[in-house]
């Protein structure tokens, strides 16, 4: 897929990785290890973002399409 590609463009983060990493976040906020992981997470996935802003909803589609849970992003 192309830049353009990307229904949701630079607001994949905002829109379907950011709740869930909060929720992630909450729940193990006591685990210095899981705090350092979800937040090396959050800055791969942001890098990659600004990269190229259509990244994370390609990836997430791909992700959905294997795993066969039958969601729209759209």
């Amino acid at each position: 897929m192309n830049e353009e590609g990307g229904y949701l463009g630079a607001m994949t983060y905002q829109c379907l990785y950011n709740p869930v990493m909060e929720k992630i976040k909450q729940k193990h906020r006591d685990d210095p290890r899981a705090s350092l992981a979800l937040n090396k997470l959050h800055t791969a996935l942001t890098t990659c973002e600004q990269a190229s802003p259509s990244f994370l909803y390609d990836f997430t589609k791909v992700l959905l399409d294997d795993s066969e849970l039958n969601l729209n992003l759209h």
